[in-house]
């Protein structure tokens, strides 16, 4: 949704004036596409019982991200975090781990952190 990559560019006061300005169904498409914290930014922002309607028409994992991401004060570690953390086996191939990240939905941050059973 290209809307969502302008409001997660844009300063987040007016990010959220232009959420607000959308149908609500419009506004849950958007905050669907944006990142946990991005959207958690916005949200932080919005009318708390239109906040609350937005985010239980979001598919209920996306919704319980949300959830739990504003459940940190904003300005905390917690509020930053992307609460979805996508594992592999070590034996992963490279190739095999892409093609599984580029089926998500959501923007998935690409940090890699290398493992071993042994100390996981």
């Amino acid at each position: 949704v290209p809307a969502a990559a302008v409001l997660a560019a844009m300063e987040v006061g007016r990010a959220t004036d232009c959420l607000s300005g959308c149908p609500d169904s419009r506004a849950v498409e958007v905050l669907a596409a944006m990142s946990v914290d991005t959207a958690a930014r916005v949200l932080r922002r919005c009318d708390p019982s239109r906040r609350q309607m937005w985010i239980d028409h979001l598919p209920p994992a996306l919704g319980a991200s949300m959830r739990q991401s504003l459940d940190y004060q904003e300005g905390t570690a917690g509020a930053l975090m992307e609460p979805a953390v996508v594992t592999f086996p070590e034996d992963t191939a490279c190739g095999e781990a892409v093609r599984v990240l580029r089926r998500f939905r959501h923007p998935v941050r690409y940090y890699v952190y290398v493992t071993d059973d042994a100390n996981g």
